[in-house]
């Protein structure tokens, strides 16, 4: 019985393909090349990156059972969000980890996220931070929160996010961009090196490609 073959089958499944002009809302905030060589060049899905999106998926449907069980002053609104925003020739369109709660009379926007470590998490990651203003301006809900769910002992940490129309203005300018970029077979600069991220080269797929072609 060959169960972690069929696990293997099961996440690859769950991959999208990418149609031209069309770009998945959790892509907002990376490296600028990484996504452009995954929309242009392609790669066979990494096992690592699709288990940890299985895992937030796992995550997020145990929070909302836990909302939904409990009698208390957070109520389910939706369990799913999915958003579709268009802007300037493109479309940003995809379901989230994230759905909508009501908490002391007012409806948020809680995005769920997995951790290894909770007591690293003292703030919402910027990246995070973006994707859930992205998130507010899709679906007209100007609060969010953000649960970081520890991933061996299920403590979280919740954190609030403000809504500045800024940011989900910036974001939609970022995937222009990235639009442009493919259009115009124009590679973008790396900028997870040039930053103060460069471990996100670490999970990179494309780390040879950057390197060969380093500019």
């Amino acid at each position: 019985m060959d169960l972690n073959s069929m696990i293997s089958d099961y996440l690859r499944k769950g991959t999208e393909s990418r149609k031209d002009g069309t770009y998945y809302p959790s892509d907002i905030g990376g490296c600028m090349r990484k996504l452009w060589y995954s929309y242009t060049k392609g790669a066979e899905p990494d096992m690592g990156k699709l288990t940890s999106i299985q895992l937030g998926r796992m995550m997020h449907g145990f929070l909302a059972d836990v909302i939904n069980s409990e009698k208390t002053d957070i109520r389910m609104v939706k369990p799913r969000v999915a958003i579709m925003e268009k802007f300037e020739g493109i479309t940003v369109e995809g379901d989230v980890q994230a759905m909508i709660i009501s908490y002391e009379g007012r409806e948020y926007v809680m995005g769920v996220r997995a951790t290894k470590w909770l007591d690293g998490v003292r703030r919402p990651d910027r990246i995070h931070s973006m994707q859930m203003n992205l998130y507010m301006h899709a679906t007209g809900v100007p609060r969010a929160m953000i649960a970081y769910i520890e991933k061996s002992t299920l403590k979280t940490k919740t954190f609030t996010v403000k809504y500045v129309p800024e940011k989900a203005m910036l974001a939609l300018k970022r995937f222009k961009k990235l639009h442009d970029c493919i259009i115009r077979d124009e590679l973008p600069s790396p900028e997870a090196k040039q930053g103060n991220e460069k471990w996100q080269c670490s999970y990179c797929d494309y780390v040879s490609e950057c390197a060969r072609d380093a500019h």
